[in-house]
């Protein structure tokens, strides 16, 4: 079924939505920057684990290979960290993939960023179980 807008009314409409995201990007969205640069624990300048939890705080993981990390290893590029579980059933696999599809469309410049999934289950999220998890991603 065709559309009975004139072409006139959907052109406006197009050239209104364009100025409302010019708008948006101009003002709106680097307020909520300088908002989260304000607010302890958020920052996009600054990298940090967790709300208040610097990046320089120490702490040691270890990869689903077996290699022992710590602060040092993620230190000098912006990170994704996403903090969750294997036995999640909606949400962890949902973000996980949504994570891999961002970093492929990414393609080369991935690589200047830490995507880190760290369990929230260590007990039964063993490496093995991790790195089987992991090949999904």
């Amino acid at each position: 079924m065709a559309s009975s807008m004139p072409r006139s009314l959907r052109l406006f409409q197009v050239v209104l939505w364009v100025s409302v995201a010019v708008v948006a990007g101009l003002y709106v969205v680097p307020s909520l920057l300088t908002t989260a640069q304000q607010q302890p624990g958020l920052s996009v300048t600054q990298e940090y684990l967790g709300p208040g939890i610097p990046m320089t705080a120490p702490f040691t993981l270890v990869t689903h290979e077996g290699t022992t990390v710590t602060e040092a290893d993620f230190a000098g590029k912006p990170g994704a960290w996403f903090y969750g579980f294997t036995n999640c059933p909606d949400i962890c696999p949902a973000a996980l993939a949504e994570m891999s599809q961002l970093l492929v469309e990414l393609g080369e410049r991935a690589d200047d960023i830490n995507a880190v999934f760290v369990t929230v289950d260590p007990e039964r999220d063993t490496q093995q179980v991790m790195g089987d998890y992991l090949k999904f991603f």
